[in-house]
């Protein structure tokens, strides 16, 4: 299964932001925020910040995880989109309160420490507890 890459263009300079793998992106506003979705299948809306690479997810009151559609963004922040209720599907206009806080560089560092750890500690087991 293929998995979606988004990307911001600037034609100021001819240059490629990506964004996080996985999320596809919908909307944009003047102030850098992106809004997206994590999946297309079941989708979790998240307002992305261009200028210090977090996300924060959306809940919309009335939702469950999962299965929220953010479809745009104003230069306000005001999030557009929808969500399955459990009996149809729901529109909303959000304001997030929250700033986007979740570094993606950060959770890279992490998920790729825990990556080496697991070889480290495979390595002194297979050769048991000698210095390598």
């Amino acid at each position: 299964m293929p998995v979606s890459q988004s990307f911001v263009y600037s034609q100021l300079s001819h240059t490629y932001t990506d964004i996080a793998p996985g999320i596809v992106a919908t909307g944009i506003n003047d102030n850098g925020l992106v809004i997206g979705n994590l999946g297309s299948d079941y989708g979790f809306g998240l307002v992305y910040d261009l200028n210090t690479s977090t996300y924060a997810f959306l809940n919309p009151p009335g939702s469950k995880a999962g299965g929220i559609y953010a479809t745009d963004i104003n230069d306000n922040g005001q999030v557009v989109g929808y969500y399955f209720n459990g009996t149809g599907y729901v529109g909303f206009i959000a304001t997030p309160t929250t700033v986007p806080t979740v570094p993606i560089p950060a959770t890279i560092w992490l998920f790729s420490s825990a990556l080496a750890g697991l070889g480290i500690a495979r390595k002194l087991r297979i050769f048991g507890s000698r210095a390598i």
